[in-house]
């Protein structure tokens, strides 16, 4: 838990992580260096290596949080601890889990394995840390230490996110009829999304649309010319990039309106995240499940995430799992971990990891 708190004690706001990888680096010793990110503070990685052809076992968190949002009551980086609970900014998504993987790297001593330690940057933002490092480096296994509630995940869904422009015809407000609205045709465009057909996966789930933000208004007493819009796309398994273009354009094509539809993808500096699932029947991840079972007394229970992450970066190149500590409220003011979760997790990590 200490080691928890004063991670939450330093503010690592997306794209300001230097700091707290300053942090990082001192407490990994001389096995940390940083790595190069363009347009971000570095990386942090630590290795230990004991043979290029034995396995490789990646542990990944990230440094980053989201900004801390208004309705924060107090400091958002002085944690507090109430029982067992945590709170502070970045307490669940993911100091809480970081500082768990932190220790465990400093715990194992398996010659049987290397182990690589890798703190990202910009995970809250288009996972540029995580897509530089797999540029280097590759592995066996990953594991992410973000707040699955102590479940095992073995995969999740992807994200594209697309720009919707509706191009009307400006006109003065007092004259409406004499233009066309593209705000009034956007209306059209949102209640057609439903229409939009999405995928289900088993085990994933199913895809889903979510409009995420509108512009328009030329600032003056003016019929806009044009409307934009952004839409969230989570994706499941066998959805493509052009599968998901023709899905929309079936759909807005079709619309009896008298504005312009165009619809394209939104321009990223990283590749958009791609959905992922790890093989149960994979040996690492029949291992974890056999000394689980041995630890709690209990399976574990096997989910799957919604949203996305550094671990799609990862689950699209090699066996991925996601295993931290019980966290709720992450993205909200209530952010908050569950302090026995943190020492369980540690605990069950370090003995996996032995055991390779």
């Amino acid at each position: 838990m200490a080691l928890t708190k004063r991670l939450i004690r330093i503010p690592s706001v997306l794209g300001d992580e230097s700091e707290i990888g300053e942090f990082i680096s001192s407490q990994l010793g001389e096995e940390a260096f940083f790595q190069k990110v363009p347009g971000f503070p570095p990386n942090v990685v630590a290795e230990r290596i004991h043979g290029k052809d034995l396995p490789t076992i990646i542990l990944n968190g990230h440094m980053d949080t989201i900004r801390p949002l208004a309705g924060w009551v107090g400091d958002p980086f002085k944690p507090r601890i109430k029982g067992n609970i945590l709170r502070g900014l970045g307490a669940s998504d993911m100091k809480g889990g970081l500082a768990v993987l932190m220790n465990v790297f400093k715990k194992v001593r398996n010659n049987r394995i290397n182990l690589i330690f890798v703190g990202t940057v910009d995970e809250e933002g288009v996972c540029t840390g995580a897509y530089e490092f797999v540029k280097k480096y590759k592995g066996d296994l990953c594991i992410v230490g973000e707040p699955s509630g102590e479940k095992l995940v073995l995969g999740a869904r992807g994200r594209y996110v697309l720009d919707i422009t509706v191009k009307g015809k400006a006109a003065h407000a007092a004259k409406p009829d004499l233009g066309t609205n593209p705000i009034e045709d956007m209306a059209e465009v949102i209640k057609a999304l439903s229409k939009v057909r999405t995928r289900k996966h088993r085990p994933i789930g199913a895809g889903s649309i979510a409009p995420l933000e509108i512009q328009s208004g030329e600032g003056s007493l003016t019929v806009p010319e044009v409307c934009r819009m952004q839409v969230d796309r989570h994706t499941v398994p066998g959805e493509t990039q052009r599968m998901i273009r023709k899905d929309f354009s079936s759909v807005l094509d079709r619309l009896r309106i008298e504005s312009k539809v165009n619809v394209s993808f939104a321009e990223r500096s990283t590749p958009f995240l791609e959905p992922y699932l790890t093989d149960r029947r994979n040996k690492y991840v029949r291992q974890f499940i056999h000394l689980f079972t041995t630890h709690y007394r209990r399976e574990p229970d096997i989910a799957f995430a919604k949203s996305v992450g550094d671990y799609n970066v990862f689950g699209s190149r090699m066996s991925t799992m996601v295993f931290g500590p019980l966290g709720k409220g992450s993205h909200s003011t209530e952010e908050r971990l569950d302090v026995r979760s943190l020492y369980r997790c540690e605990s069950f990590l370090t003995g996996f990891l032995e055991s390779l």
